[in-house]
């Protein structure tokens, strides 16, 4: 007995493409929590997702890939928005967790609201990966400016005098 073909599986040319972009996306989120597998602070995590969003790995890339193209489409469907938004938050709220381990483990100062840096780091990603796509910036440059400001939103590491204060 022979398969229907994979679109008989979808509603709509949306739906389909917003499927295999959330089924990417999940597998390129996964790639980059491993990075951050032996981090001992939420400072460490952060700092190791963001830069694993950088690597160099096949599963990361090509979701990158499809990041910017649905993105772009997604400005003329309301399914495919609202599965960038969905994803998007997704990133956002990684981020943001790491930033409230770093608070709970005194890495990251209490001063930073996680949801506003999450935001803010990976809108920063976002723009950073085109422009290392299109060899505007090399790795190395692109790695060394993501920690340069990353060290720059979160401030120095607490000291424990400081926080006992």
């Amino acid at each position: 007995m022979s398969q229907p073909p994979i679109s008989n599986s979808f509603a709509s040319r949306d739906e389909l493409i917003a499927s295999a972009f959330a089924a990417a996306d999940v597998r390129a989120k996964k790639a980059v929590v491993s990075y951050a597998r032996e981090t001992f602070d939420g400072r460490r995590r952060v700092i190791a997702y963001a830069l694993g969003c950088l690597a160099p790995d096949p599963e990361i890339s090509q979701s990158w890939e499809l990041w910017h193209q649905v993105w772009s489409i997604g400005r003329f469907s309301a399914e495919l928005e609202g599965s960038v938004k969905e994803r998007q938050q997704a990133w956002i709220a990684l981020m943001a967790d790491a930033v409230a381990d770093g608070q709970a483990d005194r890495s990251i100062s209490a001063s930073h609201d996680p949801e506003r840096v999450g935001l803010l780091l990976v809108t920063m990603l976002d723009g950073l990966t085109p422009a290392l796509r299109y060899r505007l910036v090399d790795l190395d440059s692109a790695r060394s400016l993501l920690v340069e400001a990353i060290e720059g939103i979160l401030g120095p590491t607490p000291s424990i005098s400081a926080l006992s204060s």
